[in-house]
Formats: structure tokens, sequence, C-alpha cells
């Protein structure tokens, strides 16, 4: 083999050799591809997450009419207790499933976890939905009520436009929205230094500071 045979020989050899390297380092790379782990998307809790949480303010409208409409009030507050049921049936039944309800007999008693946390929902849903905004919007529409026989006693409009009987409804209807959050998160501190420091006691699983909510 002469000389420029032997060069093209090892040209030849070094390109082999880098190819081999090449896919060799593709193997190795291909092997163990990247993996990219993707965390579940938290379920959507349509009695808290959607609009259907205002459903839970029913009442407080009953509250804001009830100086005009007063037999509104009280199926406004039935609509709001349903809405309660319907949250706490919700709870219990995930807890339940959560623990193996639904392999068991059709017949099986709800554990105590199930039924702490059917507790723990009526009870944040009772206060937060229902009693205190339902006492403050009706506290507002009193001050207001008041405010506005004060202002204009024995009129029947203010400036000469508006009823009078219409500004307490008003004013009670535009504070709800301004309510809703920060009861939400007052009940459930109240709660937290309250009634869920038992739960530990009880040997109840998935509650405690924060509870479901």
């Amino acid at each position: 083999m002469g000389p420029r045979q032997q060069v093209s020989a090892a040209r030849r050899w070094l390109a082999n050799r880098g190819w081999q390297r090449r896919r060799s380092t593709l193997l190795v790379a291909g092997a163990a591809p990247p993996v990219i782990i993707q965390a579940a998307a938290p379920e959507l809790d349509i009695w808290r997450d959607t609009a259907l949480r205002f459903v839970g303010y029913t009442n407080e409208i009953g509250e804001a009419f009830r100086n005009v409409l007063p037999k509104l009030v009280g199926p406004s507050y039935t609509i709001a207790f349903a809405y309660v049921a319907g949250d706490v049936l919700d709870k219990a039944k995930k807890s339940y499933v959560a623990e193996g309800g639904a392999g068991r007999r059709p017949t099986a008693l709800p554990t105590a976890t199930t039924i702490v946390w059917a507790m723990d929902c009526f009870v944040w849903q009772t206060l937060a939905s229902v009693l205190v905004p339902g006492a403050i919007i009706h506290k507002v529409v009193e001050a207001t009520s008041w405010g506005v026989a004060k202002a204009a006693p024995g009129k029947e409009r203010l400036l000469g436009l508006v009823p009078a009987s219409l500004v307490p409804v008003v004013v009670g209807l535009a504070a709800i929205p301004f309510i809703v959050e920060p009861l939400d998160h007052a009940v459930t501190v109240v709660m937290d230094a309250t009634l869920r420091k038992a739960y530990p006691l009880l040997n109840v699983q998935g509650l405690g500071q924060g509870g479901g909510h």
C-alpha cells in the first residue's frame, strides 16, 4: 500500500470512528430521553370555585329586599340552605369514596372521617354563606333605611327621582360582592382556631388547619 493509499485508509478509519462515536452518543442520549412530569391539575370544586358559589348568598338578596318584598326572605333562605346541603353531600361523598366507600357493601356505614368532613362543611357553609352574610346585609339595609329616614323624613323620593324605599335595597345588593371573599377567609380562620383543632384528636384524615376549604 502506497503513502497516498495509507493516508486515504487512515482518513476513512478516522471518519468511521467519528461516526461510531456520534452514533454511540445518540444511542445513549436516546436510551434515556428527558422525562417531563406534569402535576395533575387540581379538581374544580363547582360549589366553591364557580358562579354556583353565589347561590349560597341568595338569602342576602332576600335580606336586601326585606323592606319592600318581605315574602321573598323565607324562600331565599330555603334556596341558600339547599345550596349548603348540596355542598355537604358532595364533600361527604368524596370523603366516602376516598376511603374506599365505593368498594364496600351498599349498606356500609360512613366512617368518622366522612361524618366529620360533612359536619365541617355544614358549619363552614352555614356561617360563611348564610348566617353571617345574612346578618351583615340585614344590618346594612337597616342602617341605610335609618339614614334615608333621617335625610329625607316623610319623603317618598330622594331628590325627586329615586324612590326612598329602593335605596336600602340597592345598597344591600351592592354590598354583597364585597363581603363574599373576606367572609370565606374569616370563617376559615375562626374554624381553624377553634373547631378544627379537635380533628387530630379524632384521628380524622385530611382535615386539620384549613380543613377542606
